[in-house]
C-alpha cells in the first residue's frame, strides 16, 4: 500500500483518564460537593431561625453520639463531614470511572446523591443510635440537598478527571463520532 493512500490510525473519540485522575478528582470533588451541601443546610438552618452551625452538630453526633460535647462539636462536625464527603466522592469516582458519557455520569450523580440520602436519613437513622438526630431534620429539604450534592459531585468529577479526555455527549450518534475523527 502506498503512503498517499494509507489512512492515519484512528484516534479514540472518547478518551479515558488514568485511574489516579479519577481517585484524586473524586476525593477533591467529594470534599467540594460536601462544602456545597453544608453551605445549603447552614443557610436553611439560619433562614428558619436556628443557628447557622446547627448542621455541624448533627454531623458531629456521628462521632460523639446523640449527646456530644458542645465545645468541640463544631470542629468534630466539620472534620467528620469533610472526611465522609471526600470518601463518598472517591467511591463515586470509582463507580463511574467506566462510564464514557457525561450525561450518564450526571445521572449517576443524582442517583448517588439519592442513595446517600436514603442510606443515611432513612435506613441508618432508624437503626444506628448515632444517626438518630437525622430523623429530626426537614426530610424533603435534605433529600433535595443530597440531590444537589450528587449533581455537584458529578460535575466536579467530570471537570477534574475528564477535562482532557475528549468526552462526547451521550446523544452523539455513531455517525457524528466517525465524522469527528
Amino acid at each position: 500500500m502506498s503512503e498517499s493512500i494509507r489512512r492515519p490510525p484512528r484516534k479514540s473519540v472518547v478518551g479515558r483518564p488514568r485511574p489516579g485522575q479519577y481517585l484524586l478528582a473524586g476525593f477533591v470533588s467529594g470534599f467540594l460537593a460536601g462544602v456545597a451541601l453544608i453551605a445549603l443546610t447552614s443557610w436553611y438552618s439560619s433562614y428558619h431561625g436556628f443557628p447557622e452551625l446547627m448542621p455541624f452538630r448533627y454531623v458531629a453526633s456521628l462521632a460523639q453520639g446523640p449527646t456530644g460535647i458542645p465545645t468541640h462539636t463544631l470542629w468534630i462536625g466539620m472534620a467528620v463531614h469533610s472526611v465522609l464527603s471526600a470518601l463518598l466522592g472517591l467511591v463515586f469516582a470509582i463507580f463511574t470511572s467506566w462510564i464514557r458519557s457525561a450525561s450518564l455520569v450526571a445521572l449517576a450523580g443524582l442517583v448517588f446523591g439519592a442513595a446517600v440520602y436514603i442510606v443515611d436519613f432513612q435506613i441508618l437513622a432508624r437503626v444506628v443510635t448515632q444517626f438518630s438526630a437525622f430523623r429530626t431534620v426537614d426530610q424533603p429539604f435534605m433529600a433535595s440537598v443530597h440531590l444537589v450534592f450528587g449533581a455537584v459531585l458529578a460535575v466536579l468529577v467530570l471537570l477534574g478527571a475528564r477535562r482532557d479526555a475528549g468526552l462526547r455527549p451521550y446523544y452523539a450518534t455513531e455517525t457524528e463520532r466517525r465524522t469527528e475523527v
